[in-house]
């Protein structure tokens, strides 16, 4: 499926920004990777309406892919990090599906230059988190559980119960 095709590739970005890996461009902002995290959790969000669309006949169909959602920790927390993204913050707190605001911030970042025969070489590491008023998680565990999560409802749950187009 393209979207969960296109939030794997926002994951490699996240990885690569927790290994130091940057755009061969050499120009770094710390802007770059908190805007790739946050775009690993819109696009991973809509995965859903993706399913709803390819897969789904039925409104119990679409109901059921929002139960998962609601079913899976992971998956509120990137709902809600993908709304309050998109919205800045929802006014309703019922609307949060975790229970709370989520924000995503910089957790640790290490710059290093490496000088080589040719030239040199900048490295910048970047973790992120994502924090509420309850909790804090490591956005790169986070993006990983929720797209394992994304691929087996895929792969099982939708290849069992609804007949996908072929």
């Amino acid at each position: 499926m393209e979207q969960l095709d296109r939030a794997k590739r926002y994951l490699s970005r996240l990885r690569y920004a927790y290994e130091g890996i940057q755009d061969s461009s050499g120009l770094f902002s710390i802007e770059s990777p908190k805007d790739d995290c946050i775009s690993f959790f819109m696009h991973c969000y809509h995965i859903k309406d993706w399913i709803k669309h390819l897969y789904c006949k039925t409104q119990e169909e679409k109901q059921s892919v929002e139960d998962f959602i609601n079913d899976n920790d992971e998956l509120k927390i990137c709902a809600d990090l993908s709304n309050g993204s998109k919205h800045y913050r929802l006014r309703d707190i019922s609307k949060y599906r975790s229970g709370e605001h989520q924000d995503i911030g910089l957790s640790d970042y290490k710059s290093a230059t490496y000088i080589t025969g040719t030239g040199g070489l900048e490295i910048h590491k970047c973790r992120f988190n994502v924090e509420s008023t309850n909790a804090s998680f490591d956005a790169l565990k986070l993006a990983e559980k929720c797209i394992e999560l994304w691929s087996d409802y895929i792969s099982h749950v939708l290849d069992k119960s609804i007949n996908p187009p072929h």
